[in-house]
Parts: C-alpha cells; structure tokens; sequence
C-alpha cells in the first residue's frame, strides 16, 4: 500500500475494494487509490 501511495504521489489515499457482478465465478473485484469516501463505504482503518 505504501509503494502504491507513492507511486501515486499522495500518502492520503486508501485502497478502495469493489465487488461487482461478472466474471468466470459470478463476481469480479476492482482495486483503485481514491482520497475520498462514499457514503455507502464501508472503512478499515490497519496499522495507521
């Protein structure tokens, strides 16, 4: 995570986890750096 915030050149994102529909086994995830929250999301603070 912290190679990824990085690369990105801000240490303020979070990893953002989404599960949609799709894919060989009916679901398919999506992994993005956003700064900011959604309403619906669901936060886990780790280690800092």
């Amino acid at each position: 995570m912290k190679e990824l915030q990085a690369s990105e050149q801000s240490s303020d994102q979070m990893l953002r986890l989404t599960v949609e529909i799709g894919g060989c086994s009916g679901f398919q995830y999506v992994f993005d750096l956003n700064d900011k929250t959604n309403p619906d999301d669901r936060v886990f603070v780790r280690k800092g």
